[in-house]
């Protein structure tokens, strides 16, 4: 067994020299200057061993003499050779090897599902602000911040989640479902109860049982006139309550305005070539491009590569251009801060004053270390009934 190892090691070569006359075995003396061993003489054949330094001058004296032979070998030294000698070969198993680490680690298709009423440009430029394209890497992307990062970017989204198999990835989605509330019909039995807390200054009922006298103070929801009241004639009957309740409100319009902001200073445009073969992208610029969640504007151009400019070939040079806004942290003072709350006042006060009458306002400022606080605390006349439909539980 020590012999066989050491033979690998050092390598070793068989001779099987062909004689076509008996007096060519006078080859032998020729040879026991290179130190050959374990040879056989047979009828019209000579086999012979040597090391591996030997091998040379033996092959060249027996083509000196125009001798036919068979030379094999054997050994760790001799498989180092041949390997040193196909240079090519090896280049390109390391080449291979390469290739199949860089497009294993590529993304090359990305399908959407799941998605009805939200477009599938608008995921895939979300995607895009994310760094996760056709050609991007998939060693790059973190599914789990990934998931998280997307449904905070898109509040239509309930559910969303990318399946990579293999190179190809697929975006699931599950769009919010948001039923639409239900608007009493004029048919239906209502009640009417309070839409925020105040005190009875006057109500008129014009069908229904009245719940509250003036003076009462009153919270939000609470019952004001009832559909379900007492005739002398026909006892109890239940029908659509109707009327108008006023009363003393202090409503208080509020915000808190950061004092850290953000402006705007320009746009950037990025650029992203890449070969689309047969289906396949083939990104030319490299490296992926990740804006975390920020607003691109995406471009699409394709242009198909011609030969010659007469023949079609199955390939296209893709652009992709998509612009970006240049944000910068920026510090807000209150004289700006005071500005954007009467802007929202306004609005505010104009569509409250469609059911109320505003009988005073009392302004109120408060700053904290990271925001600036205003309030108007009002008093107001308003009509605070709201319909709800009449509801019959059971125990």
């Amino acid at each position: 067994m020590l012999g066989r190892i050491i033979n690998f090691i050092v390598g070793k070569a068989s001779f099987e020299i062909f004689i076509r006359d008996p007096r060519e075995i006078t080859v032998l003396n020729l040879l026991k200057k290179q130190g050959f061993y374990d040879c056989e003489v047979s009828e019209g054949k000579i086999t012979l061993s040597c090391g591996c330094g030997d091998v040379k001058t033996i092959s060249e004296k027996l083509r000196e003499m125009q001798l036919d032979y068979k030379l094999r070998t054997a050994g760790l030294w001799y498989l180092l050779k041949n390997f040193f000698l196909r240079g090519g070969l090896i280049c390109a198993a390391v080449l291979c090897l390469i290739l199949d680490a860089v497009f294993s680690d590529t993304l090359w298709r990305i399908d959407v599902i799941g998605n009805q009423t939200i477009p599938e440009r608008e995921i895939r430029e979300a995607l895009y602000s994310f760094g996760v394209y056709e050609g991007c890497r998939k060693s790059d992307i973190d599914i789990k911040q990934l998931t998280i990062d997307y449904m905070l970017l898109d509040d239509r989204v309930s559910f969303a989640h990318l399946n990579i198999n293999g190179t190809t990835a697929v975006m699931e989605i599950s769009e919010r479902e948001v039923p639409p509330e239900r608007q009493p019909d004029k048919k239906d039995v209502c009640n009417i109860v309070a839409k925020c807390d105040g005190v009875i200054s006057r109500i008129d009922v014009y069908s229904g049982g009245k719940e509250v006298e003036n003076g009462d103070s009153v919270l939000k929801g609470q019952l004001l006139i009832s559909s379900f009241f007492e005739t002398r004639t026909v006892g109890y009957i239940l029908r659509r309550a109707k009327g108008t309740v006023f009363a003393e409100t202090s409503p208080v319009f509020e915000m808190r305005i950061p004092k850290e902001t953000y402006i705007k200073t320009g746009k950037t445009e990025h650029e992203k070539k890449s070969l689309k073969v047969l289906g396949f992208v083939l990104p030319i610029d490299g490296g992926n491009i990740a804006l975390k969640g920020k607003n691109a504007e995406l471009d699409t151009e394709s242009r198909q590569l011609s030969l010659f400019g007469t023949i079609s070939l199955p390939v296209s040079l893709v652009t992709d251009r998509y612009t970006v806004e240049n944000i910068e942290e920026s510090k807000r003072d209150k004289e700006s801060a005071e500005k954007i709350f009467q802007e929202h006042y306004i609005k505010w006060k104009n569509e409250y004053l469609k059911d109320a009458e505003i009988l005073s306002e009392e302004n109120e400022f408060k700053e904290e270390d990271d925001c600036y606080i205003f309030a108007v605390r009002l008093s107001c006349i308003e009509n605070i009934g709201i319909d709800k439909p009449f509801e019959i539980r059971e125990n």
